[in-house]
C-alpha cells in the first residue's frame, strides 16, 4: 500500500494549480485576441462606410476633419449618437 505524504499531495496540487493557471492565461489571451480582431473588423467597416458615403478614398488629411465634424455633432446636440441610438438611417 503506497501512502502519499502530505508534501507529495501538496506538490501534486501545486502542479494542478500551475496547469490551470497556464490554461487560464491561454483562454484570456484567446479572448483578448478575438476581441481585438472584432474591433479591427468594425474599424475597417466604419472606414469603408465613410469612403462609400464620401464616394472617394479616405485620406490621412481627412481624419482630423472627420473627427472635428463628429465632435461638433456631439457638442451641438448629440446628433451622431442620437442617430446611432435610433438605428441610424440606411438612405443613400
Amino acid at each position: 500500500m503506497d501512502i502519499e505524504t502530505t508534501e507529495e499531495k501538496i506538490k501534486k496540487v501545486d502542479a494542478k494549480i500551475s496547469t490551470l493557471q497556464k490554461k487560464k492565461k491561454e483562454v484570456l489571451r484567446n479572448i483578448s485576441t478575438e476581441q481585438r480582431k472584432q474591433r479591427t473588423r468594425r474599424l475597417i467597416q466604419a472606414g469603408a462606410i465613410v469612403e462609400s458615403v464620401m464616394n472617394r478614398p479616405l485620406e490621412e488629411a481627412d481624419l482630423p476633419k472627420l473627427q472635428s465634424f463628429l465632435w461638433r455633432q456631439e457638442r451641438n446636440g448629440r446628433y451622431f449618437s442620437k442617430a446611432m441610438d435610433k438605428g441610424g438611417g440606411t438612405e443613400k
